[in-house]
């Protein structure tokens, strides 16, 4: 933690997890980050943070990114029935998007 000021860690269902101080999980941004081809303006867009909080994540990544892809595979791994159990409340939804012009 002393390498990385910004960088926190809490308990997640028994699990340690790295996360941006007062922010959430760098599993989470780091996921966000690569759709936007790790772009750090666009990160820090998407979560309403100044681009330095991104930055601090992404040297964090660098760093251990074994950590953090082995989050991101366990979530992208997830079905609706695993999450279903999880959170019995669940509703599925279903949204249909038009193509443009329509």
């Amino acid at each position: 933690m002393s390498q990385f000021a910004e960088i926190e860690f809490r308990t997640f269902g028994g699990e340690r997890q790295a996360c941006l101080k007062g922010g959430p999980r760098l599993w989470k941004m780091i996921m966000v980050a690569q759709s936007y081809a790790m772009d750090a303006d666009k990160t820090a867009a998407h979560f309403d943070l100044p681009r330095w909080k991104v930055q601090a994540a992404f040297h964090y990544y660098e760093t251990f990114p074994q950590e953090i892809d082995a989050a991101i595979v366990e979530v992208r791994a997830q079905s609706f029935e695993t999450l279903k159990r999880q959170l019995p409340q669940l509703e599925r939804h279903e949204v249909v998007i038009a193509p443009d012009g329509e």
